[in-house]
């Protein structure tokens, strides 16, 4: 049976999932850690590995992997180890996260020559990923020639967005040649959500807002199944607070920070690093967070009240761009475990259909509502969503 191989290669690690191409099966999944370095280790979920008989599968072992082509060879002997696959003839293809697009992808690409210098010329966009994305497609053509390669970028979901949307009030040569607009992430992951709610409600939402929360979050409107809004923009700073990201802030923060002695490299880091959730409440963990407010934790207390603020003021202004609200997703580690947030999320909603079912959200339930705007709790699923879209385009 044909299998379809999805990789997200970062700088330091492989994330892997083997899928059958027939239907939605996730057979194995695992990753490369430590990649580049003597000590690298590839680790598998048991779970799965039990689920579909490979019981030879080890949960952790030592691999050869100095480089992305290494860490491709230690996966697929891994996989053959364990009989994921019996042969690497029965490799349909592999599908591969990349996180920028730019404006040239607006869906999922066969990589060829073409589309390989292209990710390469976005890496100005999106320096810590995209070249590590790219070394994980090279890696596999390298180690499996003839075997096809589908990209999928984090941002093709938001090419719809109409110039009043993804333009800033700059001087128009900062877009036309530097590319500065509104791109949107996390676009895989709201395309999976919106093709769920679309499942559980037998039905494409017309009017839908879909709620990624984790360590990095982004908020989405989507129009008839198609993304018209989004929360983050020409980088994954923008938007929402985060576990180490300050979320949205006036632009004269950063030239002030600038004045106060920090270079562009020191701004970056107290922006992406040292911000968001860490900086409020000395942690980055929700769960943590959420342990200490309840506790007594003015500072944890404040983060939760922050965000509930944020995504209320996102839902409220997403509806008035929809013309109403008719169903609301929440995903990620977050938005699937965070029940009072959700729960505080809600209570200011009801002028807009939103009413909890508490039992229900408190269980984390798939559906919580109890009013006429659906509330669904979804697990995303990134990897199945990537394994999906490289099935349509080969077969």
């Amino acid at each position: 049976m044909k299998r379809i191989l999805v990789l997200n290669a970062g700088s330091s690690s492989i994330k892997f999932g083997l899928y059958s191409v027939s239907k939605d099966a996730l057979m194995l999944k695992g990753e490369i850690e430590r990649l580049g370095t003597n000590d690298a280790s590839i680790s598998t979920d048991q779970f799965f590995a039990a689920k579909h008989g490979l019981t030879e599968v080890s949960e952790r072992e030592p691999v050869r992997a100095r480089d992305a082509r290494e860490g491709v060879r230690a996966i697929l002997d891994f996989i053959l180890r364990s009989k994921g696959l019996k042969s690497l003839r029965h490799l349909a293809g592999v599908g591969h996260r990349v996180v920028h697009g730019g404006e040239a992808f607006s869906e999922a690409v066969l990589v060829d020559e073409e589309v390989a210098y292209r990710i390469e010329e976005l890496s100005t966009l999106a320096p810590l990923h995209n070249p590590a994305n790219l070394s994980g497609i090279e890696a596999v053509q390298h180690v499996l020639r003839g075997v096809p390669n589908v990209a999928v970028f984090d941002t093709a979901f938001y090419q719809s967005l109409a110039p009043e949307v993804y333009l800033y009030g700059l001087p128009r040569k900062y877009y036309d040649e530097h590319g500065i607009r509104k791109y949107g992430f996390h676009g895989t992951s709201h395309k999976y959500c919106m093709l769920e709610a679309e499942r559980l409600l037998g039905g494409m939402p017309s009017r839908l807002v879909t709620c990624h929360l984790g360590n990095g979050s982004s908020i989405t409107a989507i129009k008839d199944g198609v993304a018209v809004d989004t929360s983050m923009g020409f980088t994954p700073l923008d938007g929402l607070l985060m576990g180490t990201r300050s979320g949205a802030l006036d632009p004269g923060v950063v030239l002030q920070l600038m004045r106060l002695g920090l270079n562009v490299e020191e701004a970056d880091r107290v922006l992406n690093n040292e911000s968001g959730f860490k900086a409020l409440a000395g942690r980055t963990d929700m769960r943590d967070i959420h342990a200490a407010a309840e506790h007594g934790d003015a500072q944890a207390q404040l983060v939760i009240a922050m965000l509930a603020l944020q995504l209320q003021r996102f839902i409220g202004s997403y509806a008035g761009i929809l013309g109403g609200l008719d169903a609301l997703v929440f995903t990620g580690g977050i938005g699937c475990g965070a029940w009072y947030l959700r729960e505080r999320v809600a209570s200011t909603l009801a002028h807009l259909g939103v009413s909890l079912d508490v039992e229900a959200n408190r269980r984390g339930l798939e559906r919580v509502s109890s009013g006429r705007v659906a509330v669904l709790v979804i697990p995303t699923n990134e990897e199945l969503q990537i394994a999906r879209e490289t099935r349509e385009l080969l077969f």
